[in-house]
């Protein structure tokens, strides 16, 4: 699905980009807290398994929350018609 950002000033729409790469990036770093946890990287430290959820759980985070945090960089940007900076999330 397609999603759109609407100047409310002047109506100027803007397609957020799907960001696929961060997508990759978040699946990369739930698998590395998996890899961690089972291969015992950091068991010499006592913190094998606060390494492995933090990298599981940013990685969990950032996969499922990316269409928000796009957006919400988007929506930091001005617009190049009016400069205005209220924007309209919009699906079509």
């Amino acid at each position: 699905m397609a999603y759109f950002l609407q100047c409310q000033r002047c109506g100027f729409k803007v397609k957020v980009k799907s960001h696929l790469g961060l997508k990759f990036f978040g699946v990369f770093l739930a698998f590395a807290g998996y890899v961690v946890y089972k291969a015992r990287l950091f068991l010499s430290s006592g913190f094998n398994l606060e390494i492995a959820a933090t990298l599981f759980f940013s990685g969990l985070v950032i996969f499922l929350f990316i269409d928000v945090i796009a957006t919400s960089q988007e929506k930091a940007q001005l617009c190049p018609i009016c400069r205005g900076q209220k924007w309209k999330l919009k699906t079509r």
